[in-house]
């Protein structure tokens, strides 16, 4: 009888143990698909977004940096876009990554505009490509001609449709990869500046210059003449990048907005003349107390006020979005502006005063909340790669942001071919290429990046 029991109990216990391996385990953080998500605003800083934090007027970012690893990003000179941002997509410093400049001098000492066959390292989304993770990358610096991923490229050409009749639109297809894409993204372009402008609540820049200056014409500010373009364009990332971020599947999702930069370009044209004038006066001579420059700050802060709001609300759209609340979602800049003798910007700062730091936010089951000073644009594609539990690219110069992620793996190490790299190479429209280049010229001399 003993022998029996001892028997049954036995064949219970086998059975319980084989039914415990055959049930599927519970998502855990470990166990769960990794997201990541990130998002990147041009120029956006700390410094002026602290002050609208602490008049209650950013509570959906407050509250997201209560829930955050966050802090400055660290940059370096030249603080040019197209440069920094191609190192936060590969890791890797400028003299690597191949992308020195906005522009490089062709035949006849002629500027051209760097794009993505230039760049001579693998990005972020690449090597991801190479481990079978689907990528979608809307309006990155540099990625026109796009990449030949299995996912999804609009690349930072396509909003330049915008400025094209809608008889010539079609002759834009090599900006998006697959090439069908532009079809479904074609209907997003007819937009009424006016219109995206009211509904984002954003000022009229134009009117707000001609009331101060007292000038009815805006000629010698070309930025606020193409105000009205930037806005539409951003307005058009703003809506292509979200419906994708709904309806497409993707492990990585990466897109870039460009107002906070180009808003602070003018910035000092947005205050009372007299009052920039004294102010800059004051930092040459010397006698500008902290406290004069602190509220001087705030008024760029109030200035900037209604892009940061807009830029809460998209982020706010993603982080609230059904099936997000296991993503990774990263926030950045990739610098933010100075204050100096001779203005106001991110360019012409004295060899003295380091680059103005960007902003870094990391969000998701994995980040450790809290304040860091130790994040530099080099480390996001490692940090991203680790989140993957895929390794780093041993020739990277940035690193995984371990300390911030509440992960106990090591962190292991590849190099990474070039061979991944794999750009869509249809045949260009020389005509239409040569136009957008100079418009995109045009647009670089009114921003003062080039002469």
């Amino acid at each position: 009888m003993k022998g029996r029991l001892l028997l049954l109990f036995a064949l219970l216990a086998l059975t319980i143990a084989c039914g415990r391996a055959e049930r599927p385990m519970t998502a855990t953080k470990a166990t769960k698909a990794t997201k990541v998500v990130v998002l990147g605003f041009d120029g956006a800083s700390w410094d002026t977004i602290e002050p609208s934090i602490r008049a209650g007027k950013l509570p959906y970012l407050e509250r997201l940096r209560s829930e955050s690893a966050w802090g400055p990003l660290e940059t370096f000179k030249p603080t040019k876009s197209p440069v920094i941002w191609t190192s936060i997509a590969t890791g890797m410093t400028m003299e690597k990554h191949g992308i020195l400049d906005f522009v490089y001098l062709k035949e006849n000492d002629l500027p051209v505009p760097f794009d993505n066959s230039e760049r001579r390292e693998p990005s972020v989304w690449q090597i991801l490509d190479h481990f079978g993770k689907r990528s979608v990358v809307v309006n990155w610096f540099v990625t026109y001609p796009p990449d030949a991923i299995d996912g999804i490229m609009v690349s930072n050409r396509f909003r330049r449709a915008l400025l094209l009749g809608p008889e010539r639109r079609a002759r834009m297809k090599d900006t998006v990869h697959p090439p069908e894409l532009f079809d479904r993204l074609a209907p997003l372009l007819d937009l009424d500046y006016e219109e995206a402008r009211r509904e984002r609540k954003l000022p009229d820049l134009g009117e707000i210059y001609r009331t101060l200056q007292a000038k009815e014409s805006l000629d010698d500010v070309p930025v606020l003449k193409d105000y009205g373009v930037y806005v539409a364009q951003e307005a058009l990332i703003e809506n292509l990048a979200l419906d994708l971020y709904r309806t497409e599947g993707f492990d990585f999702f990466a897109v870039y907005f460009r107002l906070p930069d180009i808003v602070q370009h003018v910035a000092l044209h947005l205050i009372e003349p007299d009052r920039v004038e004294e102010t800059l006066s004051a930092m040459a001579e010397g006698r500008l107390a902290p406290e004069e420059r602190d509220r001087f700050q705030e008024e760029l802060s109030r200035v900037l006020l209604p892009y940061y709001q807009y830029m809460e609300r998209i982020l706010e759209s993603y982080v609230t979005a059904p099936g997000s609340e296991d993503t990774h979602f990263i926030l950045v800049s990739d610098h933010g502006f100075s204050l100096h003798p001779g203005g106001y910007d991110h360019y012409h700062i004295p060899e003295s005063e380091p680059p103005p730091s960007g902003i870094f936010l990391m969000r998701g089951p994995l980040a450790r909340p809290g304040r860091t000073t130790t994040m530099n644009v080099h480390d996001i594609a490692p940090t991203i790669l680790h989140l993957f539990d895929l390794p780093v690219g041993s020739t990277m110069d940035g690193k995984p942001a371990t300390d911030l992620l509440d992960l106990e793996r090591s962190v292991r190490f590849e190099l990474y071919s070039r061979e991944i790299m794999r750009t869509a190479a249809p045949g260009r429209d020389q005509e239409l290429d040569r136009e957008i280049q100079e418009k995109t010229l045009r647009e670089l001399r009114s921003l003062g990046y080039i002469p």
